[in-house]
């Protein structure tokens, strides 16, 4: 198969994509270049044709486009780079409209509006999403940028007709840009400062700057839930002294008590640092059976959030993980009724089970049933 990224691009796309493509063609709302039919007839050929099964061969789209025409070279290269501005324009633009968040978009037609010299309806837009902020209950990351957006568009406006009073709203604008600032670098950095723990990468001289001289000002004056959990997150992966069940078993307090203002995913994010350091303190001390304990309550709190799944699957490692954890504290009922609840969730699981039967053989091997363990065992490929 000789393909090309025209070609390419075009085998990717779906049946309804398609369609769409060829009504929009017959639009002007993106430009099809100078040749316009003859790049639309190109289009409909791409669009009609199964790539995967035929080449891609010029002289013959030639003909196709331009019959009873000699063959012109260059001339196919030149719509080919068309036609895929053309369907790149249209991939785009869609992406845009369902990836963008609704508060964004209303805050673009807002300066569409502006600039349409529709004032009036301007700023009757930016009041009612200025309300949908302070309505607003989930503290995500979507949410500080939209505030900071917000901030900014109305510090622009003022900017245009600044009548020397006020202060042009910048007061709020610096506000919304550190909330904005702060909680983005804490989230990144916590992911930095727990890949340096698991792969002894060195450290960043700009993070440690960050951690000893802006946090702590930071503290004095951002108070939203993200930040907060994300800040004590934070001091936990810098500290290079060991956690105690009482530290831990603290900030999971702070976030269940925090749980209405997060939304799920960064409450997932949160509950996954919590139990990455558990399992790194068991690293460096296997006997610590406090942080076990808590490990497991917090994978029995997980569990039931349905935070362990990924799109409803269960992956064999945290299986297992989930599994022996409550079999080191001696919660072997729970963790029976965990490996035979969940045994036909496992991502990839082969077809004799391994990692269900690995799993038994574990259980067994910890009520000391040795006899049903070995023959147990006897199912793991």
């Amino acid at each position: 198969m000789d393909q090309n990224f025209l070609t390419e691009v075009v085998t990717v796309l779906t049946p309804s994509e398609k369609k769409e493509i060829l009504d929009v063609s017959e639009t002007t709302l993106f430009s099809l270049g100078k040749s316009v039919q003859p790049t639309k007839s190109l289009l409909r050929i791409c669009i009609s044709t199964n790539w995967n099964e035929i080449s891609f061969d010029k002289e013959k789209v030639f003909s196709q486009i331009f019959p009873n025409q000699a063959y012109v070279p260059g001339k196919i290269e030149k719509l080919m780079v068309d036609a895929h501005k053309f369907i790149r324009a249209y991939l785009q633009t869609k992406s845009y409209i369902s990836n963008n968040s609704n508060f964004l978009n209303e805050l673009k037609y807002a300066e569409i509006l502006w600039n349409k010299n529709l004032k009036h309806r301007h700023n009757f837009l930016i009041n009612k999403l200025q309300i949908e902020l302070e309505k607003n209950k989930i503290y995500d990351l979507k949410f500080f940028e939209n505030k900071f957006q917000l901030e900014n568009r109305i510090h622009y406006n003022l900017c245009i007709h600044n009548l020397g009073k006020g202060d042009l709203n910048i007061s709020k604008l610096i506000s919304a840009l550190d909330e904005y600032y702060f909680v983005n670098k804490l989230s990144i950095i916590n992911r930095f400062l727990l890949q340096q723990k698991l792969s002894k990468i060195d450290p960043i001289e700009s993070i440690l700057v960050f951690i000893s001289e802006e946090l702590p000002l930071a503290k004095k004056k951002i108070f939203s839930p993200n930040f907060i959990i994300g800040a004590k997150i934070l001091e936990f992966l810098a500290s290079e002294t060991p956690l105690n069940e009482i530290e831990v078993l603290s900030l999971f307090h702070e976030i269940v008590k925090y749980q209405n203002s997060l939304d799920q995913e960064t409450l997932s994010e949160f509950f996954a640092y919590l139990r990455n350091i558990c399992v790194l303190s068991l690293t460096n001390d296997i006997e610590n059976i406090a942080i076990e304990n808590v490990l497991h309550t917090l994978y029995k709190d997980n569990l039931e959030r349905g935070l362990l799944h990924y799109e409803q699957k269960l992956h064999r490692s945290r299986y297992w993980a989930v599994s022996s954890t409550a079999l080191r504290v001696g919660e072997t009922s729970w963790a029976k009724d965990f490996i035979e609840k969940y045994k036909d969730d496992l991502i990839d699981e082969d077809e004799g089970r391994s990692t269900y039967y690995t799993n038994l053989a574990n259980y067994y091997f910890q009520i000391k049933d040795f006899e049903r363990c070995i023959s147990t065992l006897g199912f793991v490929a």
